[in-house]
């Protein structure tokens, strides 16, 4: 079963070899092509290099990826440093942020309530099921998600 998860984020790690480590099995899992993070189609997500050789560090663009927020648990393991956050609507209305290998798991619409302009804190009304309140209901999560991918 796929999970689809918007995710950003940098992820600093101690060595060369634990950068490559990391950088070669998103290739091989097919996340990665040519240094560069792609879609499940195999489209680039981003023009420049995901990985700064110099500076050690993985940038992940914000975009949606398949099955990717399994990994990130992996990606982090042993690192340096590391800011990424992660959020979804398939199934669930969650979203996580890695400081570090260490994981904080957030209820959107909680979230929204503590971190939101009174306005933008609740969802729309839900009416009698037409597809317009079913539209406003979707903006509103997108809008949540992408205030809570804005800290990055």
């Amino acid at each position: 079963m796929s999970f689809y998860a918007t995710i950003q984020g940098q992820i600093k790690y101690r060595s060369q070899s634990d950068l490559d480590r990391v950088v070669g099995s998103l290739t091989e899992k097919g996340w990665m092509k040519d240094n560069k993070f792609v879609d499940e189609m195999g489209y680039i997500v981003n023009e420049e290099s995901s990985s700064d050789v110099d500076g050690l560090t993985l940038n992940i663009p914000l975009s949606t990826y398949r099955n990717l927020s399994r990994q990130l648990q992996g990606m982090v393991a042993g690192c340096e440093s590391a800011e990424v956050r992660w959020s979804s609507t398939d199934g669930c209305f969650q979203g996580g942020v890695f400081e570090g290998e260490k994981e904080t798991i957030y209820e959107l619409a909680q979230w929204a309530k503590d971190n939101l302009e009174p306005e933008n804190q609740n969802p729309p009304a839900q009416g009698n099921g037409e597809e317009e309140d079913f539209e406003d209901y979707c903006q509103w999560m997108a809008d949540v998600e992408l205030e809570f991918h804005s800290d990055i």
